[in-house]
């Protein structure tokens, strides 16, 4: 079947290139989320994944809503959490919480946002980095979090606790970058 227009589709191929999963269209979801943007995608160890985005959901909280899906091992949609405010709210980038839970970074009307969510995709915990206007790439690091961040020319990297508490802030000049973890964090 064809998806409604606006919907997004998950799809996982194996190393031939054949479809091995599909999961229902975002259309589908109990939240009726539409015009929905996968920004991230990150494979859990039992064969599900969390990914991270934006849709208009029609909740009410903005015109683009930032969105938790959890996709089961057999590519069903198994949770859509809807995130936000009254501006425009997004994710870009997403990673496993404690106890089952997810982390992910975006903007929340225009500023920095690190949110973590619990197993069954609800708020835990928030927080808003400085005066950036998006947070695009985290890591998890032996301390927490490393978040990386811009705002018009200034890239910032804030490293927080497990739960988003601000630990530091190091501002550099350049264009926006995405963090890699070493061997030594």
């Amino acid at each position: 079947a064809i998806p409604d227009p606006g919907s997004a589709v998950f799809i996982v191929v194996d190393g031939q290139g054949k479809c091995s999963k599909k999961c229902a269209t975002t259309t589908q979801a109990q939240k009726g989320a539409v015009n929905t943007s996968f920004n991230a995608v990150w494979p859990l160890s039992d064969g599900s994944f969390l990914v991270a985005g934006e849709s208009q959901t029609g909740a009410n909280f903005g015109a683009l809503d930032a969105v938790i899906f959890r996709i089961d091992q057999n590519g069903t949609l198994d949770a859509l959490n809807i995130f936000g405010g009254s501006g425009d709210d997004r994710f870009w980038q997403i990673r496993p919480g404690a106890n089952g839970g997810a982390v992910a970074v975006g903007s929340k009307s225009g500023k920095a946002w690190l949110v973590g969510a619990d197993a069954a995709g609800k708020l835990v915990w928030q927080s808003m980095l400085g005066t950036a206007k998006d947070a695009q790439d985290l890591r998890a690091a032996p301390f927490g979090w490393v978040v990386a961040t811009w705002t018009a020319g200034a890239q910032s990297l804030f490293g927080t606790d497990p739960v988003g508490n601000v630990l530091w802030q190091r501002t550099f000049l350049g264009a926006p970058y995405t963090l890699l973890s070493t061997p030594k964090g």
